[in-house]
């Protein structure tokens, strides 16, 4: 599954913004970085690390905090974008296995990657992360949930493999290294707003404010985990 998933990146560098944050599509990227950035809190002394960083999205966002980051990617084609627009070190690297010593970084974050590969790839994945992570240290990623709209139809693509939250929490507890909390968003699936006017958007995602918290849990179709490196 890994090879299949490079390969897609790889042929959608040059175009991956520009269709997937169109029209609607910007207001998802605005709400997603406030989201992460308030997750993970990030400071002018932390060394970062974004593993999955595509076309430095997050680099872009986190730089006026001062921080450090390295951004570490397997498609060569997706960091070559992401030198051309910030100052982040990169690295060409596999998730699965991530070229840095143990407890190298103060904080990992990892955007729309994790829900590419099936439960246990996920906890591979996760595993690493743990491992660069300093004790006490933050981590913060995404996944799509089973339970959220149109969750069928993306389990039907081959790259997306969505999961329950009750699932997920019960891997998390077996895993040890990691205290989480999971936040949910995104009532409408992120890959609709594109394809919407950004005023039509910006009512959609006005949803994820008012909806109380139980129908977010059971009906939102993406999940922000933040969890805190034991």
């Amino acid at each position: 599954m890994g090879g299949e998933v490079i390969q897609y990146y790889k042929r959608d560098a040059k175009t991956y913004e520009k269709r997937r944050f169109r029209r609607g599509g910007k207001l998802v990227h605005e709400v997603e970085m406030n989201i992460i950035l308030r997750l993970l809190n990030p400071c002018s002394q932390d060394i970062i690390l974004d593993v999955g960083g595509g076309t430095g999205r997050f680099e872009r966002m986190a730089r006026k905090f001062g921080c450090s980051i390295v951004s570490c990617d397997l498609a060569r084609e997706m960091l070559e974008i992401t030198k051309e627009n910030t100052k982040a070190f990169l690295v060409l690297a596999d998730a699965f296995r991530l070229p840095f010593k143990n407890n190298t970084f103060d904080k990992c974050v990892s955007l729309r990657l994790l829900f590419h590969f099936s439960d246990e790839e996920k906890m591979q994945i996760l595993e690493e992360i743990i491992r660069v992570t300093k004790k006490k240290g933050l981590i913060v990623f995404d996944l799509l949930s089973s339970g959220g709209l149109l969750s069928s139809s993306l389990r039907k693509d081959r790259l997306n493999f969505p999961i329950s939250p009750r699932k997920l929490e019960q891997m998390l507890q077996e895993m040890p290294g990691i205290r989480y909390e999971l936040h949910f968003s995104f009532f409408v699936p992120r890959g609709i707003y594109r394809h919407i006017p950004k005023a039509l958007a910006w009512v959609l995602l006005s949803l994820d404010r008012i909806l109380p918290d139980v129908i977010k849990h059971r009906k939102c179709s993406t999940l922000f985990c933040r969890g805190i490196r034991s």
